[in-house]
Formats: structure tokens, C-alpha cells, sequence
């Protein structure tokens, strides 16, 4: 991970070994920290360079179509920075995006570069709730069970020959998910617990200003990319920032398609947690750095539209193959190129879209 495109910087050049880092060994502690809402659990190892840094990586088992995708993503990450260094404003706002390096080893095994200062929203809040001695999965195990009720409530309707899924249930069922939802928010998930914990972290309140305008600027450019490329899948889990230098992961960064291959539509409008909003502050939000900088990303893509317009292509055109591929047997290279001029016409329509 120490050449494009899984590193983005004003040097990029010709990769030169003799300059890179060489691994002296690797760090005795091995640690096992959990990822995918605590569904998997996976190592981080630390390899000692000799320049005398522990860089620390996560061994996860993957299907090949997932690390071939975090590969696309991060040559996407790359291609952007580049733009941004170009763009007048985006250059004056100081705005980046960097990749995250993913090195495959097996045909299901990876390493995934990782930090031990980058907490998801999820390990945020498991730690509020930890220091305080409340059960992390409360919000959860309480969302099942109000959803269970619905479920038997709607299965005694049918049982009684009345015709489930009238305006009614559906009204019904609708207020009783915000009722949900509301409990939850004022009763298990407080609406400051992210920006409590970064100021516990950071030291005095001119470190957490110059925090929070970078966070900002990393989640406006975070933003247009997930909207541009349809990426819906944002779970707490998935949100993942750098407490030390706010820079957001581009963890789980993934295309969705619908069972046409075309991509999903952002059919929920753009919004963000109670949390963020509260970290941000109004100021940041209404009338600070946000929105001068998701304007500033999108005037650096647009006036350079005619560079990354090929490289798009060929980074949709490479993902949806290997979407479908996926999803069937190996095929040999003449069936494969068969599949590419089958799915030309949704590889436009995907372009268009995300243009």
C-alpha cells in the first residue's frame, strides 16, 4: 500500500522500491476486534517498518467480489484526489480524499489497512454505553421485539380472514416504527454521545474546532461520492472516522445494483444522524464549511469531466462484470467477453446516471 492507487499525494510518481518502507517484523501483539455490527471478527496485526512505524492491518475473509470491488474503490478514492489537487477551490479548502489500501493473500483472505484511532459510530456508541454499564445491544433487542408484535399482529388479521396490507395497517404499522424510533431517541441513544467523545479525546477547544471543520470537509466529499454512486448501505457499523485527523474511511464502499444490474436510486433523500449534526454544530452545517466544500468537490469533477469520464467507465464496466459474475459459475475469457457486450447498454446507463 505504498504506490497508487492506494496512496493519493502531490508526489505520485514512478513506484520506487529502494525508497519504500521494508518490513523488519512483525508486532507480537495480536488483537481481535469485531466488525460487520459484531458479526465477524477478525485480527489486527502490526508489521514494524524500518523506519521504525507499526502499520496495522485487519486479516478478513472475503469473497473475491468484495475485494475486487474495495479495489475499484480505491482507485476511484485516487483518481478524485487527483482532480481535487487540480481544483482551484478545492486546493484553497484543502479538501482530499485518500484511499484505503486492501492487499488480497488468498482467494478469500485480505488485509485491509486499518488504525487504531478510527472508530466506526457503532464502537462509539458501544463505548458510551459501556462506561455507563448499559447494555450496548438495548436499542437493538428492543427494535426486534416491537417489530415481532407488528409481525404477530399482522398475522392474527390474517388468521381472522381480514385482508392484511389496507392504507390502515400500513398507517399503523408506519406510526408504530416512529413510535419506535422516537423512544429510541430520547430514551437509549442521546443525540451528543460522538461529539462528547471526540472532545475527551482531543485536547482543548481549538483542537476540537479544527477537528470539526475537517470532518466537514471529509464528510461533504464522503457524501456526494455515496450519493453519485448509490452506495445505501451506511449502517453505523460502516461509518467509520480518525479521531486524531478526522479523515473518513472508505470502509465497505460498495455499488448497489438492482436485480436489472442497474444502480439503486437514493430513493430515502440525503440526511444525516442526530450525532453528526450535533458534532457539526448549525453554523458548520447552514452557514460554515459544509456546503462550500460539497460544491467545491463537485466544480473539481465537473470541469474535469472529460478525464474522469473513461476512467469511469472502465471502473463501472470492471464492477458490474464481476457483480454478475459472482452470481454464477466460472465462465472462461470468451463467455466473459460475450457478458461485457451484453451489459454495454447498462454500463451507459450506469455512467449517465452517476454523471
Amino acid at each position: 500500500g505504498q504506490y497508487p492507487p492506494y496512496i493519493s499525494s502531490h508526489q505520485d510518481s514512478k513506484p520506487a522500491p529502494e525508497l519504500h518502507v521494508k518490513l523488519v517484523r512483525f508486532d507480537s501483539n495480536v488483537k481481535v476486534v469485531r466488525r460487520n455490527d459484531g458479526q465477524q471478527l477478525v485480527r489486527r496485526v502490526g508489521m514494524v517498518g524500518s523506519d521504525g512505524i507499526v502499520r496495522v492491518f485487519l486479516l478478513q475473509f472475503a469473497i473475491p467480489y468484495m475485494s475486487r470491488t474495495d479495489e475499484r474503490t480505491a482507485q476511484l478514492h485516487y483518481i478524485l484526489d487527483k482532480l481535487l489537487r487540480k481544483g482551484v477551490l478545492a486546493c484553497r479548502r484543502n479538501l482530499n480524499v485518500q484511499p484505503n489500501p486492501v492487499i488480497p493473500i488468498a482467494q478469500r483472505l485480505r488485509m485491509t489497512a486499518d488504525d487504531p484511532s478510527t472508530y466506526s459510530l457503532d464502537d462509539i456508541f458501544r463505548l458510551d454505553r459501556h462506561v455507563r454499564g448499559l447494555d450496548a445491544d438495548e436499542p437493538i433487542n428492543y427494535h426486534k421485539d416491537e417489530m415481532r408484535k407488528i409481525g404477530r399482529k399482522f398475522n392474527k388479521k390474517t388468521t381472522n380472514s381480514v385482508p392484511p396490507g389496507t392504507n390502515s395497517d400500513i398507517g399503523d404499522e408506519q406510526a408504530t416504527k416512529l413510535e419506535v424510533y422516537n423512544k429510541i431517541c430520547e430514551t437509549m441513544v442521546a443525540p451528543d454521545i460522538l461529539r462528547k467523545q471526540v472532545q475527551a479525546a482531543l485536547i482543548g477547544p481549538e483542537a476540537f474546532f479544527v477537528f470539526r471543520k475537517a470532518l466537514s470537509n471529509q464528510l461533504a466529499a464522503n457524501s456526494l461520492l455515496c450519493y453519485a454512486f448509490s452506495v445505501t448501505d451506511r449502517s453505523p457499523s460502516k461509518f467509520a472516522m480518525n479521531i486524531r485527523c478526522a479523515r473518513i474511511a472508505a470502509t465497505d464502499f460498495r455499488f448497489a445494483y438492482n436485480s436489472a444490474g442497474l444502480l439503486e436510486t437514493n430513493a430515502i433523500p440525503f440526511r444525516m444522524t442526530r450525532n453528526i449534526e450535533t458534532m457539526l454544530g448549525s453554523m458548520v452545517l447552514n452557514g460554515g464549511s459544509f456546503i462550500p466544500a460539497m460544491s467545491s468537490v463537485a466544480e473539481a469533477v465537473s470541469k474535469w469531466s472529460e478525464e474522469v469520464n473513461p476512467a469511469l467507465h472502465i471502473i463501472l464496466r470492471d464492477d458490474i462484470i464481476h457483480w454478475y459474475a459472482s452470481k454464477s459459475a466460472p465462465k472462461s475469457d470468451i463467455k466473459n467477453q460475450e457478458l461485457e457486450r451484453q451489459l454495454n447498454d447498462r454500463i451507459l446507463k450506469n455512467v449517465s446516471m452517476v454523471q
